[in-house]
């Protein structure tokens, strides 16, 4: 039973979309040649990889039935789908909040995202990320975190009051088109459990990894067509950029992606004049970063420059246990599971999405004046009540002293 909008904001009511299905989860992602997924499941406490791959999206085909199809072609079970969606296909809007307290942030970036879009008949779902490293931290005389507290500061950063205007980038999509997702990945016999952005979905993650240690960094991730930017200050997120590549040849977009960053630091106020940042390459594939050692023993050429190498950028690599059973006996020639995929399925496991247009964030439910002119009335009945029981047990004693005087 589908939840209407206007009640979703009614947390006792959630119940009515039904149970949540358990078993492995499939975590996707595509872009304009390629679907990414991976099919987790849960094993003890750890997260294991069963089934994951590439699918090439011939004739630009819908990356839903791309997976569709493979999943049923290979017999892989899953129960529920974790989409991470590309700038291509889910509205990114960086807005500017006002000091506000925490319990207000929700609902000034929905009206700042409203007001830049316009006026619109069409029902609007927003989730946020804040850009809390694009602003000085709020000092406070508390004891300084440790580095294991500091893993979870991207939740207390969300939790924080905002005494300063912050930035933050505003993810939005129609009701309706939400709603077309959800019908179309339930025809393919799975529940949509998130829906969430591909650039930040994984960052927690890394930031877990301590993959930030510099005090400005930016994290690259190429793609297909594309390629993104996601700017560190210290380890917290300051800035999103994705833009279209212009070529596939390493040389040529390593250009591409220095003039970019030079673009975007440029344009960042808390950024000092002359400070470039670190960089760092989420290692995807061969183009991104060879193995250990084999760059040095082959000696690298013009022709197999890798982008870290290119870029003289550090390389970023994640790992996650393999099912033994889903790998042949020889599988040195397999390519692990993508990173960005890896990375999404723990933070969606340990419950830390920073986004999630399936379970937004929302402002609190304003009091009902219903419930408040009802206490009252509960109190003043309750206040007469106690009148009259105490002027009846009154009038009650005085006619008994009435009836002893008599007898007297």
């Amino acid at each position: 039973m589908t939840v209407p909008t206007f009640l979703s904001r009614l947390p006792f009511l959630h119940s009515l979309a039904g149970p949540s299905k358990r078993g492995p989860v499939v975590v996707a992602s595509w872009d304009q040649v390629n679907v990414y997924f991976l099919v987790t499941k849960e094993r003890k406490d750890a997260l294991e990889a069963v089934a994951w791959g590439t699918l090439t999206r011939e004739n630009e085909r819908p990356p839903l039935s791309v997976l569709h199809e493979h999943l049923t072609s290979e017999e892989i079970t899953a129960s529920r789908l974790v989409l991470l969606l590309p700038r291509t296909d889910l509205e990114m809007t960086t807005v500017q909040i006002p000091p506000a307290e925490k319990a207000e942030v929700a609902a000034l970036v929905r009206a700042e995202v409203e007001q830049l879009i316009g006026d619109s008949d069409h029902e609007l779902v927003v989730d946020y990320r804040l850009l809390d490293g694009a602003t000085p931290p709020i000092v406070t005389k508390a004891s300084p975190a440790t580095t294991s507290e500091s893993d979870d500061a991207d939740q207390v950063t969300q939790d924080a009051e905002t005494k300063h205007s912050q930035s933050a980038a505003a993810f939005s999509v129609e009701q309706s088109e939400l709603d077309a997702w959800t019908d179309a990945v339930s025809q393919t016999g799975l529940q949509l459990a998130a829906f969430t952005s591909r650039q930040t979905a994984p960052l927690h993650q890394l930031r877990q990894q301590r993959a930030f240690r510099s005090s400005l960094s930016v994290l690259i991730v190429v793609y297909e067509g594309e390629v993104e930017l996601s700017f560190f200050r210290g380890h917290r997120l300051a800035s999103l950029r994705t833009f279209r590549a212009g070529s596939h040849e390493v040389g040529a977009l390593t250009d591409q992606i220095q003039m970019e960053v030079q673009r975007s630091i440029s344009l960042m106020d808390f950024v000092s004049p002359g400070e470039m940042p670190e960089m760092l390459v989420l290692v995807r594939g061969p183009l991104d970063a060879l193995p250990d050692g084999e760059s040095e023993n082959n000696g690298p050429t013009d022709d197999t420059l890798t982008f870290c190498e290119s870029l003289e950028a550090r390389p970023v690599t994640l790992t996650m246990p393999v099912d033994s059973k889903s790998q042949p006996g020889d599988a040195t020639d397999i390519q692990p599971p993508d990173p960005v995929l890896m990375a999404s399925a723990l933070v969606f496991h340990e419950h830390h999405l920073a986004v999630d247009l399936i379970h937004p964030k929302l402002p609190p439910v304003p009091p009902n004046p219903v419930r408040r002119w009802a206490a009252i009335a509960a109190l003043a009945l309750g206040s007469l009540g106690i009148g009259s029981y105490t002027m009846f047990a009154d009038v009650n004693d005085l006619k008994r002293q009435v009836a002893e005087k008599k007898q007297d």
